[in-house]
Parts: C-alpha cells; sequence; structure tokens
C-alpha cells in the first residue's frame, strides 16, 4: 500500500511563505523590490502584456487558464490567497518585499482578496 505523502498539497503551500519553492509547477520567488522582480522575470527585447490591477476585499478572480501565455502576479502590498491546480496559498504582503507567483501557458489559476484592498501587476508573454 503507497505511504501517504508527510505533506499535504496545502501544507506545502504554506511552506512557499518562507521560501523560493516549485510546487506542483507553481512557482513563487521573493525580491527585495519591484525593479529586481521585474529584471529578473522580463526577457529583454521582447513583447510583455503588463497590467496593474486594485481590487477591494472579497473579489474573487475565478480559476481561468491562458493558453498560450505565461503569466506572472507581482505584489508587495495586501492580502491575498492563490490557487492553482488544487493548490493553495495565502499571502499578507506589507511592502517589505515582492513576490512574483508564475504560471506556465496552460495552467489554472484565481486568486481572492482577503485584506481590504490589493494593488498588483500582471505581466502575459509569449510562451
Amino acid at each position: 500500500m503507497p505511504r501517504a505523502a508527510p505533506w499535504s498539497s496545502k501544507m506545502r503551500a504554506r511552506l512557499l511563505f518562507y521560501a523560493n519553492i516549485w510546487v506542483d509547477m507553481l512557482k513563487i520567488e521573493r525580491y527585495p523590490d519591484l525593479e529586481e522582480a521585474f529584471d529578473e522575470n522580463m526577457v529583454k527585447d521582447l513583447d510583455h502584456v503588463l497590467i496593474r490591477h486594485s481590487y477591494g476585499k472579497g473579489r474573487h478572480i475565478l480559476p481561468h487558464v491562458h493558453p498560450k501565455d505565461d503569466e506572472y502576479v507581482i505584489a508587495s502590498r495586501g492580502h491575498f490567497r492563490i490557487s492553482s491546480g488544487g493548490i493553495e496559498a495565502e499571502f499578507d504582503l506589507d511592502g517589505t518585499e515582492v513576490v512574483v507567483i508564475y504560471y506556465p501557458a496552460g495552467r489554472d489559476h484565481g486568486l481572492e482578496v482577503l485584506g481590504e484592498k490589493l494593488d498588483y501587476f500582471v505581466m502575459r508573454k509569449p510562451s
């Protein structure tokens, strides 16, 4: 009989808060500021789409897919939860670091605002 994994998906996702790590193709990295976050994740001389979102508490972006584009959620302030492929991770950011969440093309993903307000960027680039 197969042995149960020592960490459930939700428990592993909670561990993401403490380290840069890949879990089931969900990559979350931390940077000291927006400039470094963009510099490390943008490809020079390649077109990117950059969107700035601002949502209030309770806003829920339903799970969806971008079949041809990789997507990055880039945030430094706010309390929110992401979901992707059955994995959930919660963040409560105070502006002291920037979190970049990467979803490869075709990966489902959603987001829910848990705090009063969430300002963040979405960056898309062709895969």
